[in-house]
C-alpha cells in the first residue's frame, strides 16, 4: 500500500456501513486511510460503533442512522 494520501479535504458518504465485515465499512476504512473524512450511514445503531472504530484508527468519521427514529415512515 502506498503512503500517499490523495484525498485530503474530501468527504466520502458511505451507505450501508453498520456491519464490521461488510463492503461499506471496508470502503469507508480504505477511503479514510487515503485521507478522506467519512460520513457513515446505516439503518442500525451499529453505525456509531463503526465510526468509533475509524476514529480510533485516526480517521475522521461521523455516524448517521436512517431513519433516525421508528416513527419516520419508510418507503414501500
Amino acid at each position: 500500500m502506498t503512503t500517499s494520501r490523495p484525498l485530503p479535504g474530501q468527504v466520502a458518504l458511505i451507505t450501508g456501513s453498520g456491519s464490521s465485515s461488510g463492503i461499506g465499512f471496508a470502503c469507508a476504512r480504505r477511503l479514510g486511510l487515503l485521507g478522506a473524512r467519512v460520513a457513515l450511514t446505516s439503518t442500525t445503531e451499529r453505525v456509531r460503533l463503526r465510526a468509533a472504530e475509524l476514529a480510533a484508527a485516526g480517521i475522521p468519521a461521523t455516524a448517521h442512522r436512517w431513519p433516525p427514529s421508528s416513527d419516520v415512515p419508510r418507503p414501500r
